[in-house]
């Protein structure tokens, strides 16, 4: 049976970069190869390829913020108690929101640098 977990229990720790962030995102990809030849009839098979892992976050926009485009950073994002993804990342991109009705925002992307650990 899984377990439910409440997003205020999660977290996310950069080495020297941006605070107060509020909500993170990672997908963990599996490329595959279409391998279908004449003696598979009319079902497609695959071959596993290469994996990676990207993702998101978005903070409430800070001027001190060190964060940089292009740059490594060591993270650890905890999504409830225990459970954690941990591994260095790459800034691709920095967007800050501006809206008259709300807080500004900085969102970042990320692509992963190499496998992650993962305990959960």
């Amino acid at each position: 049976m899984m377990a439910e977990a409440h997003g205020n229990g999660g977290s996310i720790t950069l080495s020297g970069a941006q605070t107060g962030v509020k909500m993170w995102r990672i997908s963990l990809v599996g490329d595959t190869h279409d391998i279908t030849d004449f003696a598979d009839g009319t079902w497609r098979t695959h071959l596993a390829g290469l994996k990676g892992w990207s993702g998101s976050f978005d903070a409430n926009w800070d001027p001190g913020n060190t964060a940089q485009v292009g740059t490594s950073i060591h993270a650890t994002f905890t999504a409830a108690a225990s459970d954690t993804y941990v591994g260095t990342i790459i800034l691709q991109t920095h967007e800050v929101t501006v809206d008259v009705e709300n807080v500004n925002q900085s969102t970042f992307t990320f692509v992963g640098q190499a496998q992650p650990t993962i305990t959960l």
